[in-house]
């Protein structure tokens, strides 16, 4: 089974992190998409929501979409969340020989080389990567240099995505505004009910 690793805050879900999952599955034959919420996203620098919110509401997200997975590796493993942790976890459990492939932003892929251990997780990974608008253009060759003696693969996913995000998001309950097509339903109401992003 062909699977991506789609891994993030997710703090909320929204409709352009699934618009994003079903485009990668079709443009290269995926057969799956496992979301993989940070437990303790180490770059981020503001108060995260707790663990457990998020990863309900990523349940609820991908209730109606079989070809959807969520795992709580990195909720689990606790300490800062690091993806090459993630995937040796992984690696171990399912005795996997091929590459792993990831789902990411532009954004996120123009900062690769700052993740803990990057030259290791490049090693063992194909990146998939989406042009989030507003974001900085797709450097191939700036990043390739970085790892100049490895053989990195990059896939970009081409498509009209969402300039939904998940900081909007929260700015938007905050203010009491609409969250009309930005996430789903059975999310805003577990957000309603949980009064989360009201402060």
């Amino acid at each position: 089974m062909k699977n991506l690793i789609f891994g993030g805050t997710f703090d909320p879900i929204h409709k352009g992190h699934l618009f994003a999952a079903k485009k990668a599955m079709m443009s290269y034959g995926f057969d799956g998409v496992t979301f993989i919420p940070a437990g303790n996203p180490w770059m981020k620098n503001y108060s995260i929501t707790s663990s457990f919110h998020r990863l309900n509401m990523l349940k609820l997200a991908i209730n109606s979409s079989p070809e959807f997975s969520v795992s709580d590796v990195e909720i689990q493993r606790g300490g800062p969340s690091y993806m090459i942790d993630t995937l040796l976890d992984m690696s171990k459990e399912k005795n996997k020989q091929e590459k792993f492939c990831i789902l990411l932003g532009s954004d996120v892929l123009n900062d690769i080389h700052k993740w803990h251990k990057s030259v290791d997780l490049v090693k063992i990974a194909n990146f998939f990567v989406i042009h989030r608008p507003g974001s900085a253009n797709i450097d191939l060759n700036a990043i390739k240099v970085k790892f100049y003696d490895i053989d990195l693969e990059i896939n970009v996913i081409k498509g009209d995505f969402s300039e939904v995000s998940s900081k909007e998001i929260r700015q938007r309950i905050k203010r009491g505004l609409s969250l009309t097509d930005m996430i789903p339903k059975s999310v805003e109401e577990y957000i309603k009910i949980k009064g989360l992003y009201d402060e």
